[in-house]
């Protein structure tokens, strides 16, 4: 069943609301355009962080890292 409604006449509905529905109808709306916006905060998918950490653990077995101090002396710290 699909229904149909001008934006007209689902702000009347919406004004016919008590405030508290308002106000619930609103924080949910909020929430769900937010949703929307979120971008993953990671652009590699958990399958690509799972190899770099494999390949990042064999290399370090085999010996292949800086320490600290190493990496210090190779980049200038940032000011």
């Amino acid at each position: 069943m699909e229904a149909n409604i001008s934006l007209e006449n689902l702000w009347q509905l919406v004004q016919s609301l008590s405030t508290d529905k308002q106000r619930w109808l609103a924080d949910h709306i909020y929430e769900h355009i937010g949703q929307e916006d979120v971008t993953p905060p990671c652009r590699y998918t958990v399958e690509e962080l799972e190899q770099r950490l494999s390949a990042s653990m064999q290399n370090y077995r085999q010996g292949k890292y800086c320490t600290s101090e190493e990496l210090r002396k190779r980049h200038a710290p940032c000011v």
